[in-house]
């Protein structure tokens, strides 16, 4: 009877060993911010911003206005979700956006980046107008409806960018 608990013992510590171990090569993660939630460009990503191209700066003020709004939303508010997946829309944009305004390109791919900032101050403005209602609003009506038109707009925007490659 003895030996059958100490084994029971033993496999006991081992669990525990083992979900330590789990828990603490995991912990980063658990901290992590989703990527949506990345405010502007951050040196560690994007080491090529002195001085940040005007382009990309008005990016950054339109995403840092909706960062603004997401936090003041209320937790169980719908249009955190949407809010949600329009910043990771934006974020992808904003990612893809860098290299370009980075290259220094030609006229026409200057006016073609202006096009994309001014397209998503459109999108963000509407978003923005039809959110800001809902801060500490808690009836359950989102802006679900409206989402799809913004994340097309910014997909629009996107493939616009991406012929410039």
């Amino acid at each position: 009877m003895s030996d059958d608990v100490h084994k029971l013992l033993a496999l006991g510590i081992s669990l525990l060993v083992a979900l330590a171990a789990i828990w603490w090569f995991t912990r980063h993660e658990r901290r992590q911010a989703p990527r949506a939630l990345v405010a502007g460009y951050p040196a560690r990503e994007f080491p090529h911003h002195e001085p940040l191209d005007p382009a990309l700066a008005a990016l950054c003020d339109n995403q840092a206005n909706l960062l603004r709004l997401y936090h003041a939303l209320p937790a169980s508010s719908p249009a955190r979700a949407t809010l949600i997946v329009f910043l990771e829309e934006l974020r992808a944009l904003m990612d893809g956006a860098y290299p370009l305004a980075s290259l220094q390109a030609s006229p026409a791919a200057r006016a073609r980046l202006q096009s994309l900032v001014a397209g998503v101050q459109e999108a963000v403005q509407e978003l923005t107008v039809a959110t800001e209602p809902q801060v500490g609003d808690t009836s359950g009506q989102g802006v679900a409806g409206e989402l799809e038109i913004r994340l097309e707009v910014l997909r629009a925007l996107a493939r616009d960018t991406s012929d410039l490659s």
